[in-house]
């Protein structure tokens, strides 16, 4: 997500988390081998978590919403 979605650069991300440039390099290719599994299942994992936020609301958020007169 890093360098695909905020455009970080592999060096970054490798030296961000102490990672050899070869660990990550090796990760972006296992995900463009599997690129239609993964994205799927990213998919999945927003449509979850913005379900849950709609059926859940943050009650921080409500809060906040009613102190500012919203």
């Amino acid at each position: 997500m890093m360098y695909l979605r905020m455009g970080q650069s592999l060096e970054e991300i490798a030296g961000k988390y102490q990672l050899s440039l070869a660990a990550v390099y090796a990760a972006i290719a296992f995900y463009y081998e599997h690129k239609a599994n993964i994205d799927c299942q990213i998919q999945a994992d927003e449509a979850f978590v913005e379900a849950f936020q709609r059926d859940n609301p943050s009650k921080l958020r409500q809060r906040l919403a009613a102190l500012q007169g919203e």
